[in-house]
């Protein structure tokens, strides 16, 4: 089976000391917003422990894959490594901002450690369908970005620099993917996919859900109203999910593969904050 021509092959490992500055004063950094703020505190805890799961269950198909692929496997791996340290020290400047983020954490453990025990084919197909959800957010927030108006320039420009990296590799783990079940038929892989992903949607639902809920909870924020309030904000008429939906329902359709959304156009304008670089 032949692997489908890349669009964009230019994967950039950079090297940069972002997360390290602190968030500011408010402890609602996304312009004063505690739901804003609550969503992204969800995500970037998970981060840390979420990108070495997709290390660890694309990095057995590395030798055996084709130069090409094996070379952005490799380069994929060193970006998300610097994406979950970059992360775990933003998530330090989260606790210091004084929220108890211990519980969050052990969420993300428990669910992520249900999958450790299951087929590396199986953690692999969480990974594709979670990587599409990164690269969905990715593009949300470098097409819009007024998702982090009003928000310090080191916060700024951690959450730019992932979505820039998150673009540029979208298709590796799922060229990897395509790469471990060549002898599948077509009818099996889209199977697999599918319910990879409702089951990753079903996941990312329910820890994000949680975690905010946590969040909002110490700061006393509960009913009602705030649901409703998260759920416009989500899902309104500018929710970055909301804006979602189509690409998550283009997974489903036979022929899917990431880079038939074309991103390109994204990049250079980002990548040209970002200089730093390591091979």
């Amino acid at each position: 089976m032949n692997l489908p021509a890349k669009i964009y092959s230019g994967i950039t490992v950079r090297k940069l000391n972002i997360a390290a500055k602190p968030i500011g004063d408010d402890r609602w950094y996304l312009g004063g917003d505690p739901i804003a703020t609550a969503f992204f505190n969800a995500l970037t805890i998970t981060f840390p422990q979420g990108e070495n799961f997709f290390i660890d269950s694309v990095r057995p198909y590395r030798k055996l894959a084709p130069s090409g692929l094996a070379r952005e496997i490799a380069d994929f791996i060193k970006q998300e490594a610097m994406h979950s340290s970059e992360h775990a020290a933003f998530n330090d400047q989260i606790k210091r901002a004084g929220y108890d983020v211990g519980i969050l954490n052990e969420r993300v453990r428990h669910e992520l450690g249900r999958f450790k025990t299951r087929s590396p084919i199986r953690q692999l197909g969480l990974t594709i369908a979670l990587e599409h959800f990164t690269a969905l957010f990715a593009r949300e927030l470098l097409a819009k970005p007024h998702h982090l108006e009003n928000t310090p320039y080191s916060v700024r420009r951690l959450w730019r620099w992932h979505a820039l990296e998150e673009i540029e590799h979208k298709a590796v783990a799922f060229d990897t993917f395509l790469f471990a079940t060549r002898d599948w038929s077509r009818l099996r892989r889209w199977a697999f996919r599918s319910f990879a992903m409702m089951e990753a949607s079903y996941q990312f639902s329910k820890v994000i859900g949680l975690n905010m809920r946590n969040l909002f909870a110490q700061d006393r924020f509960r009913g009602w109203f705030m649901a409703a309030r998260t759920l416009r904000y989500l899902f309104g008429p500018a929710g970055p999910l909301r804006a979602m939906a189509k690409g998550w329902l283009a997974w489903f359709f036979p022929g899917f593969h990431p880079w038939n959304q074309d991103d390109r156009a994204l990049i250079a304008p980002v990548a040209a904050e970002f200089t730093g670089s390591i091979d």
